[in-house]
């Protein structure tokens, strides 16, 4: 009868020859300690929120020291709901992380190197050293949640968000999790938790490592880890003073002579600056003015001011309304400005006589572009479609202002005019962003010569009077939500002149437009390759003519019944190119010899049968639709008695994709040269 004996943890004894080896343990001691050592400056833990406003979320890492990402961001939204301001300093237990580390690196090497319980202490402890740092972030996250202050413009319930795990606060999804500075110390505590069957060194070898490995430990920790570890605002000031110099930025703002000219020197200066005289403010190459992600970073309170050639990046959010450069003033000019990282790019109030020329403006990209919107019902300009960003230039109770030449990108809406008069917006390029152009109970404006390019609309302007909008290209905006090149709402004395509105999901959108008290009118514009070349309610009123429809797969779309008794496909006896036209021009002198009709009991039936798109270019389709003037019950939706067969319509623009990649080239070569190869081996006898 055999019995067995308990397991006993025994180190393995030294092979022949170990005490002049270091051995694969030492290697491992290497290891761990170079690991953790890096871990020390990584971030210790971690927090995204993500919700409706804020698609692309909002993040937060916290180091041994300082926090980093959308901290003033967070901490505004913290202040609605009176939750203290996240201020690692009021944290103090956070500046004894690299210390944290050091102990952590001495268990480690005790695991390591020391024998039975004493080894298992050391390896106990080096486990708990990332538990109880998450215990000590808990104990903080509770302090937070459940002391909010009563007087918070929104009152919650307390609430104990997790140290790692998620969270729903509000309509916040919080979502909470170790950093890998933690994890290098999880990484280590598992090294030595395996190692222990790997040869042991010799005793003088192994007190030489242990000493050598934690007198590095320090000096790295004294004078790399610590200083890596300064607070953000630390670093910021550092970096002003060695780019800027000795240069007070504020200082010579509030010395300056009115009139004057002030160069700003290359560097960051850091913090709200405002110009309450007037002035000239050039900024040499290099020159950049950050806002430090709080409240406006350039407010002109000053009439005649000309601000030029400066960078200008991180304002404050939606709850400071933050803006690169905020205008309060008539007769300002910014030109060649590059405005990066802001809630609003550009924001004009009440002022007159405003020029923005040749800036660009860059936005955070949190915008939600593929949402649904009712474009039937215009939600108008609400902060809660995408308040994570503002808009690229917000003109409000604006008159006479000019607007060219500006590249916006990756923000609300590119450009937005709201209460605004005497706006000439000329040769702007919007991409990336929900509307291109937005205007909003506005008048006397012209649009002229923009590019909008994948929006989620083109041109949206509602309740305005007398625009202009005149040889603009209006592409790619395929949304299914909204995809519109351009939308009239409530819009009266309007022309839409000579522009390409192409490849969008629909090209034209009009309700609410009339011929009352001025002329609204569509003309000599090319709508080509939308999914819908105009759709319109039974309010639209507009006079079509010249226009050249091309290859969209329907051409007019009535959104409700009575669309055929207001608009007209004719302006001054002109009517419209139409590529699906059935007729013939025997004359040869452009124009059509039949009446082009659309529209009927087949749009009907497609209106309540979608999947018969499908079957929209198909022969049988298209016979039935040139034939309908002969079985259609219904009064046609287009009915054309003046079509062309000549082009007036400014020239198609090809699509930004349009060069085809090498690969391309070389895939139909080789479908060339194949067949032409096999011909020549069968020739040869091969």
């Amino acid at each position: 009868m055999t019995t067995s004996s308990p397991e006993v943890d025994v180190e393995p004894a030294p092979r022949a020859g170990s005490t002049n080896n270091l051995g694969g343990r030492a290697i491992w001691a290497v290891i761990g300690t170079a690991l953790m050592t890096v871990g020390a400056v990584l971030p210790v833990w971690g927090t995204r929120l993500v919700a409706p406003q804020y698609p692309k979320g909002l993040s937060i890492w916290v180091y041994g020291g300082k926090a980093t990402g959308d901290v003033k961001e967070v901490n505004g939204l913290n202040h609605y709901i009176g939750m203290r301001t996240l201020d690692v300093s009021t944290v103090p237990e956070l500046r004894l992380w690299p210390w944290v580390v050091v102990l952590a690196v001495g268990l480690f090497l005790a695991a390591l190197f020391l024998t039975g319980w004493w080894r298992r202490l050391a390896l106990i402890g080096l486990w708990l050293v990332p538990v109880g740092v998450l215990a000590d972030i808990e104990r903080w996250l509770i302090i937070f949640g459940t002391n909010l202050d009563e007087k918070a413009a929104l009152r919650l319930e307390p609430f104990i968000p997790l140290a790692v795990g998620p969270t729903k606060i509000w309509n916040f999804s919080v979502w909470s999790y170790p950093g890998p500075g933690l994890g290098a110390i999880l990484a280590a505590a598992l090294i030595a938790s395996l190692v222990r069957k790997a040869p042991m060194p010799g005793s003088r070898r192994r007190v030489g490592l242990v000493a050598g490995l934690l007198a590095l430990q320090l000096l790295l920790t004294i004078f790399w880890v610590i200083p890596s570890l300064s607070s953000d605002d630390e670093a910021a000031a550092a970096g002003e003073t060695s780019q800027a110099g000795s240069f007070d930025l504020a200082a010579a703002l509030s010395e300056a002579a009115p009139k004057s000219t002030l160069t700003l020197p290359a560097g960051r200066y850091t913090g709200n600056f405002v110009i309450d005289i007037p002035l000239t403010l050039v900024g040499q190459s290099g020159a950049v003015m950050d806002g430090g992600r709080q409240g406006t970073v350039l407010t002109i309170d000053s009439a005649d001011v000309t601000v030029r050639n400066l960078e200008i990046t991180g304002s404050g959010g939606q709850v400071d309304e933050g803006a690169g450069i905020k205008i309060l003033a008539s007769r300002v000019s910014i030109e060649d400005t590059t405005i990066e990282q802001s809630y609003t790019g550009i924001s004009v109030q009440k002022a007159s006589q405003v020029r923005l020329v040749g800036n660009r403006i860059v936005g955070t990209g949190q915008v939600v572009v593929g949402a649904t919107h009712a474009m039937g019902g215009h939600e108008g300009h609400s902060d809660t479609t995408s308040p994570a960003q503002g808009d690229g230039i917000a003109l409000w109770n604006v008159e006479s202002a000019l607007i060219r030449d500006n590249q916006v990108e990756s923000v609300r809406d590119g450009i937005y005019l709201n209460f605004a008069k005497d706006v000439l917006v000329d040769t702007n390029r919007v991409t990336d962003s929900r509307y291109g152009l937005h205007t909003m109970s506005s008048e006397a404006l012209t649009i002229f010569g923009n590019e909008t390019s994948e929006n989620l609309a083109g041109a949206v302007l509602m309740f305005t009077k007398g625009v202009e909008i005149a040889r603009n290209q209006l592409t790619d905006s395929r949304s299914e939500g909204a995809g519109v090149g351009v939308v009239l709402k409530d819009v009266s004395k309007v022309r839409v002149i000579e522009n390409v509105i192409a490849r969008n999901r629909v090209g034209l959108q009009a309700e609410g437009t009339t011929q009352l008290g001025g002329e609204a009118s569509f003309v000599r514009n090319r709508v080509a390759s939308n999914r819908i070349g105009v759709t319109l309610m039974a309010s639209a009123d507009l006079l079509f003519g010249s226009n050249s429809f091309e290859d969209n797969l329907t051409q007019v779309w009535a959104l409700e019944p009575g669309v055929e008794r207001h608009n007209s496909w004719s302006y001054h006896g002109t009517g419209n190119r139409w590529s699906d036209y059935p007729g013939y021009d025997l004359a040869g002198d452009g124009l059509g010899d039949i009446p082009h009709v659309a529209g009927g009991d087949l749009q009907a039936l497609l209106s309540t049968a979608p999947a018969l798109e499908a079957y929209r270019l198909s022969p049988a389709y298209r016979l039935l639709e040139a034939s309908q003037t002969w079985w259609s019950t219904r009064q046609p939706i287009v009915e054309d008695r003046h079509p062309l067969t000549s082009d007036l319509a400014p020239p198609a623009v090809p699509p930004r994709s349009a060069d085809a990649p090498f690969v391309w080239y070389a895939f139909g070569w080789l479908l060339v040269l194949t067949p032409i190869w096999h011909r020549v081996r069968v020739a040869s006898g091969h």
